[in-house]
């Protein structure tokens, strides 16, 4: 069938609403040798299941989803979908329509029967029949070649020791939040409305250090919490993708981005050690946790003679700090209506000695402050960094380059919030 001829058709069954229109159509294709209404139906209805076309008397309402476990742990799923005709040939939107997690699991089959050409207005949200096999992420190995050409590069690398300080009784703290750094990250104005690579990144990381040293100059602290991990790498091993293995736009090898790390997070330390003592947290995500538990075993090794540095290499999910009477749950994401409920749970022992609660998050790359949680206060905090294109697709994207350092008072809680801008 001519493709005037059947998109003529596909039309008139569209806006019908149930009237009558193939004879009207006959008349106007009788020369192209359609003798007879039927005839011209006939033809128009096996296109369209050429093409893999569903009839448009489907409806989300009366069609069966079904859901298929397989003996291997895959899954099967069947439905109707909503979804962008641009965005139909992505892995993860099909994962996500069928309710699956990007992060856990892995697209293996999936076929998309159209049913729909174009809503009313014009808008292309197509509605398709879809059916996908999506099973479980496998979580990369790191092999002994893996882990020995990681350390390889780091022979001979020197870090200037900072001796040992004189403490202050100040009474107050610096939390330096370095959110969702994704080192490695590689974005262009064209693809993603932003500019970010390893070298932007560097840039930006050395001048944020240089404000706050400049920020806190006429102020004295007991100690500076530092907060690194919270997808400080953007991917996590050589083929590019995060933990659970969904890929990534890269911009450098990851042996690279490992020794960048090393190397920049020390720096940090370095920096911040002109303030205060320092101790140094990694906060577990989902972008790099295998490469940052690495990381941190190397920069534990780099201070253990440094008595002015402590690090924390510890694989939970939630970490915790105590300053007098303030206790500071951080986390890289949570669900902030549970939040109140794990602290207690968690932290039980400090309770009675403390009057201040706090958790800090990051994640979705902007600051935030939650409603109270009874006496819990939730801080979302913001990002440096540039943005993907699925953070882009997502909305999870700033006005502005910033991150965020609290200062935190051992009887009065947080009495300071410092915004730290970059450009």
């Amino acid at each position: 069938m001519k493709e005037h001829i059947f998109t003529d058709c596909l039309r008139h069954q569209q806006e019908s609403n149930g009237k009558p229109f193939w004879n009207e159509l006959l008349e106007k294709y009788r020369n192209d040798g359609f003798t007879n209404a039927e005839q011209l139906r006939s033809q128009f209805r096996k296109e369209k299941k050429r093409r893999g076309m569903v009839d448009n008397n489907m409806s989300q309402d009366n069609y069966r989803e079904t859901i298929e476990v397989k003996s291997d742990g895959s899954i099967s799923s069947d439905k109707l979908i909503m979804i962008c005709e641009e965005d139909l040939k992505i892995p993860f939107r099909l994962l996500e329509l069928h309710n699956f997690d990007p992060e856990a699991w892995e697209l293996t089959y999936a076929k998309n029967n159209m049913w729909h050409m174009q809503q009313k207005g014009g808008t292309r949200l197509l509605c398709y029949q879809s059916k996908i096999t999506a099973k479980p992420r496998r979580i990369p190995e790191l092999s002994k070649e893996t882990i020995d050409k990681i350390f390889e590069n780091l022979d001979g690398r020197e870090f200037a020791p900072v001796g040992l300080m004189q403490v202050s009784n100040s009474g107050k703290s610096l939390i330096v939040a370095m959110s969702d750094f994704h080192l490695g990250l590689f974005a262009t104005d064209k693809t993603t409305g932003n500019d970010y690579n390893i070298e932007i990144a560097e840039q930006m990381y050395l001048s944020a250090l240089n404000q706050i040293k400049d920020r806190v100059s006429n102020s004295s602290f007991e100690e500076v919490v530092f907060l690194v991990g919270n997808d400080w790498m953007n991917s996590d091993n050589l083929n590019n993708t995060t933990t659970a293995g969904t890929p990534q736009d890269s911009s450098d090898f990851w042996f690279e981005l490992i020794d960048k790390s090393i190397e920049l997070i020390a720096i940090g330390v370095n920096t911040l050690l002109e303030i205060a003592p320092v101790k140094v947290y990694n906060i577990v995500s989902n972008h790099d946790e295998h490469s940052m538990y690495s990381i941190m075993k190397t920069i534990e090794v780099m201070y253990k003679n440094n008595e002015n540095v402590v690090v924390d290499t510890s694989p939970l999910s939630r970490k915790y700090y105590r300053f007098g009477k303030n206790l500071i749950g951080f986390s890289h994401d949570l669900n902030k209506n549970r939040a109140l409920e794990i602290m207690s749970m968690e932290t039980k022992q400090y309770w009675a000695e403390c009057e201040h609660f706090y958790y800090f998050l990051a994640h979705l790359h902007t600051a935030m402050t939650y409603e109270k949680k009874g006496v819990l206060e939730i801080y979302r905090t913001p990002t440096i960094s540039g943005f993907s294109r699925w953070s882009s697709k997502k909305g999870f994207v700033q006005s502005e380059r910033k991150m965020q350092c609290f200062v935190l008072d051992k009887e009065d809680g947080i009495t300071d919030v410092m915004n730290i801008l970059v450009k």
